[in-house]
């Protein structure tokens, strides 16, 4: 799935003179399942936002999103919504497995989310519904039986923290807002091993970000256990979504005008 390129512009009910607001991140910060209503997109709205840049792609890695730091950089935000690091930490089976899953199995067993819990299931079908559960139920089982023979992750967690530096490096003379949030818990028995991956992903996140100047979210403080997440337990409802963005619109107020404001560049 491709970034949103379009910049929204005048949007309905928003002040023209509000912030202008850059997003990135994956399939979370997208809004999978809730219709692309995203912690990002809610609290553009609740920030009143005047332009936002949503750039947000579901499936590509931060090495993706570096391609397009001129175009961030053009955009010159006043408040950068970051949700980055989950795709590239999620644990999978390893290589070799999906090989042979791809060789042999249903095309809808392929690719990096092909083994991964389905986050919705249909509402108008009963029939159609079962069987995306059974079929659900069967991948995770097959991931976890085929990670006893090893585990990979899409990103080396040492080029993560690369680029992850050279994202905010490059977004840090802009002189914007810039929040992160961060990773949240999973279920282990849907997601092994990706728990302590993401644990491993805060302490990069937080080392990176006491090195930039900008503000981290967790979102374990707010999300409810599984009542705030979608049916794999990794996407989140949008109560969920509700819940971050208001962390994010409070650091953001918290922290004040970005100092380009301040400096009267705006």
């Amino acid at each position: 799935m491709t970034a949103h390129s379009s910049v929204d512009r005048a949007l309905p009910g928003l002040d023209a003179r509000g912030p202008r607001c850059l997003l990135l991140g994956g399939s979370t910060a997208t809004g999978l399942g809730v219709r692309g209503h995203s912690f990002g997109r809610r609290s553009a709205d609740q920030l009143g936002a005047s332009q936002v840049l949503d750039l947000t792609a579901s499936g590509p890695l931060l090495d993706e999103a570096l391609q397009r730091v001129q175009e961030m950089v053009d955009f010159a935000p006043d408040v950068v919504i970051i949700g980055c690091g989950i795709a590239e930490s999620i644990v999978h089976p390893p290589r070799r497995v999906q090989d042979f899953i791809e060789r042999f199995a249903p095309s809808g067993w392929h690719g990096v989310a092909g083994l991964q819990p389905r986050p919705y299931f249909s509402t108008s079908s009963w029939r159609r519904r079962t069987r995306q559960r059974v079929t659900s139920w069967a991948k995770v089982r097959v991931k976890t039986a085929t990670m006893k023979f090893g585990a990979r992750q899409r990103m080396d967690p040492a080029e993560f923290r690369q680029h992850f530096d050279l994202l905010l490096t490059s977004l840090r003379p802009l002189g914007a807002c810039v929040v992160v949030v961060g990773a949240w818990e999973t279920d282990d028995r849907l997601f092994p091993g990706t728990n302590d991956a993401f644990r491993a992903l805060d302490v990069t996140l937080a080392e990176s970000i006491a090195a930039q100047g900008a503000l981290l979210i967790d979102p374990r403080l707010c999300l409810r256990i599984w009542d705030d997440y979608l049916e794999d337990h990794m996407h989140w409802n949008d109560a969920g979504h509700e819940r971050v963005a208001a962390q994010v619109v409070s650091a953001v107020r918290t922290a004040g005008p970005s100092s380009r404001r301040t400096a009267g560049g705006e």
